[in-house]
Order: structure tokens, then C-alpha cells, then sequence
């Protein structure tokens, strides 16, 4: 992030206002994601889908054993995810959880809408293959593209929702 914004800084003169401001710092930040990326040997992944706090299952009123479930499958929907290629693991994430566009991701990669509506579709095909290849149990062999999808949205409002949340760092203890 903070590479990101450096580049920001130096780079400030250059933003002409062709595109919105956010697809200009997507940029960016894809460029220095792609640096780092070259500069190391692997991914290692700092998202654990698996840590969450008993009070949302009650707040849910869903029992333990279907959110358990269901974080398996966000489990496994990430494993799949990382092992993508990474331009499909971008788009997904970019469309996907940071909301952007098909009109904002058609600028962002300089290619027209419809490239990206099949980029998309594409990449959301190669996921689902990939975790039905990944599935261990019967159930989870047959899902739908639509699943798919619902579970990457559902994965990008728990992601939305864990970066909302207050640190223990952000309350001072008393004393």
C-alpha cells in the first residue's frame, strides 16, 4: 500500500482525468503488485477464511454446523481462487470484491466492455472447474457458475466487513 502510494505521489502529473480517478490508482497499484510478484518466488496468502467470531453465528440465527459448512466451501472456493492464473485471480478480486465496473476494468486493462464481460465469464469457469476438481465431497461437485459467483460475493463482504471491524489495537485499554 504503501509503495502504491508513493507511486501515486510521483506519478500525479501524468493522471489526465480519461478515466475515474479509482481505475487510474487501480493501475497503479496493479503495476506494483506485478513488480513485487516478479521480485519473489511465491504467493504466500494472509487471508483465513476460517477465523470468525462465535457472535456471528448467533447473530445469524444459523446453526454452527451450516456455517461451518458454509466456510468450508468459502475455503475451498479461495484455495481454488489462488490457484488460478493470476490475471483471472485480479479480475476476480478487482469486479468482484472491490466492486469495480466492467466499464472501469474495460479502462483499467485497455480493452473494450465486452472483452471483459468475457474475461469474466471466463475466469468464473476456470474457478468453478478448478474447485470441483479441488472437492473432496459428492455435493460439491456439481454447482453452478451462479454459486460461484454468489460465494465470491459473499467472500467480498466478509472481506468488507473484517476490514470495518475495530482492532483490538484501535480501543486504549483503561488502567
Amino acid at each position: 500500500v504503501q509503495e502504491t502510494f508513493a507511486r501515486l505521489i510521483e506519478a500525479r502529473d501524468r493522471y489526465r482525468g480519461d478515466a475515474p480517478f479509482r481505475v487510474y490508482l487501480f493501475t497503479i497499484a496493479r503495476n506494483v503488485l506485478y513488480s513485487h510478484l516478479r521480485s519473489r518466488y511465491r504467493i504466500e496468502a494472509t487471508f483465513d477464511i476460517i477465523e470468525t467470531d462465535d457472535s456471528i453465528a448467533d447473530m445469524t440465527g444459523r446453526r454452527h454446523s451450516s456455517l461451518l459448512a458454509e466456510r468450508e466451501e468459502h475455503r475451498l472456493l479461495l484455495d481454488a481462487l489462488r490457484q488460478l492464473k493470476l490475471s483471472y485471480q485480479e479480475l476476480l478480486e478487482l469486479y468482484y470484491w472491490q466492486n469495480l465496473t466492467g466499464q472501469e476494468l474495460a479502462e483499467l486493462f485497455g480493452v473494450v466492455e465486452a472483452t471483459i464481460r468475457s474475461r469474466l465469464r471466463q475466469a468464473v469457469s476456470a474457478l468453478r472447474t478448478r474447485y470441483q476438481e479441488m472437492a473432496a465431497m459428492p455435493h460439491h461437485k456439481d454447482i453452478e457458475e451462479e454459486q460461484v459467483r454468489a460465494w465470491l460475493e459473499e467472500l467480498g463482504l466478509m472481506l468488507e466487513q473484517q476490514k470495518q471491524a475495530p482492532r483490538p489495537s484501535d480501543h486504549p485499554r483503561a488502567g
